[in-house]
């Protein structure tokens, strides 16, 4: 358990660096879902999946972001032998290019949007 909290606190600290890019990264492996919140509203994710067996990193993004943040730290961590699921949060915005789903869908319906939502 402690090695997982350390090992979230690096991806973390790591997403205040990345940039743009033009390169679209390799997602081999990737399945988008939908998990549905208490509310009914629909969670857009994202799965990278090695294996059946291996721990699940659930990779939550900085507020007034999405779920592809982690389209390069993912398959990274697929290397290093976890499964991952990435969520576009309510708390959201446009990165690489893509929408924040999450956010888009609780903005049409006026549900709330704010980082704790």
């Amino acid at each position: 358990m402690k090695t997982t909290f350390f090992l979230l606190l690096i991806i973390c600290a790591s997403c205040a660096g990345l940039k743009n890019s033009n390169t679209e990264p390799a997602k081999v492996g990737t399945n988008s879902f939908e998990i549905i919140s208490k509310d009914g509203l629909a969670i857009a994710a994202e799965e990278y999946k090695i294996n059946e067996t291996a721990p699940i990193i659930i990779l939550c993004h900085q507020a007034r972001y999405n779920k592809s943040e982690y389209d390069y730290i993912a398959p990274e961590l697929n290397n290093l032998g976890f499964n991952c699921i990435a969520i576009d949060q309510r708390s959201g915005g446009d990165l690489n290019g893509k929408k924040n789903e999450t956010y888009e869908r609780a903005k049409k319906k006026g549900l709330p949007t704010d980082y704790l939502d």
